[in-house]
């Protein structure tokens, strides 16, 4: 069976659900290595800022291979990145998280990023500043010359300007996540001109994603661990969709332990 997609839970070590990952931006695993022409995968960059995809020469603290650096270049006063989405993504404010991990160097001296979420009130593809919300995260990055999971409550972004509805309501009905934006708010002000920031894996979770040593650990096996698992089937268009379940079971061990 091909193009298998999973939609899984973590599971903490006490059979309680930590986190739901809910939705992908980015984690760069597709991209070729040094490639910096990243525009046809919707990834751009503006200003005094220019990315690269990097390949990680060492053990990562999460399962991460490869990642987009951020190089400061030029004389402009302002930079960033971010990522066209366009899709309809299924937001609680309430409940839901971004997270992406970070790396900065310590010779950097900026450290303060803006993330920006514009979503589309109208429904016609376009953000438009009278017509649409953009909300906003002002986040200081630590210096630690190590990755970080940073993980923001979706409740603390701010509406950025007067246009839209002033609700966040990124869903099926209401508004399309039309971009990612991370804006390095003091580039202008810095007197370093060889900076970089690496980020990888941004995406939203119901819930704060899990971090430390056992963050691969298997939770202990009880009658109420499960993941649910999705599966699409191409052979599916023209055959017998009653098999597809069978023959996705098919691909794990009978045994007792397998549910």
């Amino acid at each position: 069976m091909k193009n298998i997609l999973f939609a899984f839970a973590f599971l903490c070590a006490n059979n309680i659900a930590i986190a739901q990952l809910k939705f992908l931006i980015e984690d760069f695993e597709g991209f070729a290595d040094g490639s910096s022409h990243l525009e046809i995968n919707g990834v751009f960059t503006y200003g005094n800022s220019k990315a690269t995809i990097e390949k990680s020469n060492s053990q990562l603290s999460y399962s991460g291979d490869r990642f987009i650096k951020l190089s400061k270049q030029g004389k402009m006063n302002y930079g960033g990145w971010g990522k066209g989405v366009n899709a309809n993504v299924v937001l609680d404010v309430n409940t839901d998280f971004l997270n992406f991990y970070v790396y900065q160097p310590s010779g950097n001296d900026t450290n303060t990023i803006k993330i920006a979420l514009y979503e589309d009130d109208n429904d016609n593809n376009l953000y438009e500043k009278n017509n649409d919300d953009s909300w906003n995260y002002l986040y200081k990055i630590d210096t630690k010359d190590t990755w970080q999971l940073i993980s923001i409550p979706l409740n603390k972004f701010v509406d950025a300007n007067k246009g839209g509805d002033g609700i966040f309501n990124i869903n099926y009905k209401e508004g399309k996540l039309l971009t990612f934006i991370i804006n390095f708010v003091d580039s202008k002000h810095s007197k370093i001109t060889a900076q970089n920031w690496s980020f990888d894996f941004i995406c939203f979770s119901k819930g704060q994603l899990p971090t430390g040593p056992r963050l691969f650990d298997a939770p202990i096996a009880s009658i109420n661990d499960f993941c649910n698992l999705g599966a699409w089937s191409q052979e599916g268009n023209s055959g017998n969709f009653t098999d597809i379940a069978t023959n996705f079971e098919n691909y794990y061990k009978a045994s007792s332990d397998k549910k």
